[in-house]
């Protein structure tokens, strides 16, 4: 599974480093005030900070899975709908902090 790989667990922790700046690309691509996120919408987000670090490595599928943690089950009637707070924050949790 990739979500169990080490390009999994390293971008995970690029999230947590780079929170703010990737918020502010979030905000610069959504509606005032709102947080929750299409596939589309989070790709668009993300490209180019993701072709950064990790050039075309990276396919949709897997960016599906690492927007999986925050999708919002309630919000998600016409196809799966993401809070881009809540992946800042998994991330943040999951791997800001000493590695042991």
């Amino acid at each position: 599974m990739w979500e169990n790989s080490r390009d999994y667990q390293q971008i995970g922790t690029l999230i947590s480093k780079n929170r703010k700046l990737l918020a502010d690309s979030f905000k610069s691509v959504l509606p005032a005030d709102t947080k929750l996120f299409n596939f589309e919408q989070g790709k668009q987000a993300m490209d180019a900070w993701l072709y950064t670090h990790f050039k075309d490595r990276l396919t949709d599928e897997q960016l599906k899975c690492l927007f999986r943690p925050a999708q919002v089950h309630s919000e998600s009637h016409n196809g799966p709908r993401y809070d881009y707070l809540k992946l800042l924050e998994i991330n943040k949790s999951r791997y800001s902090g000493p590695q042991l």
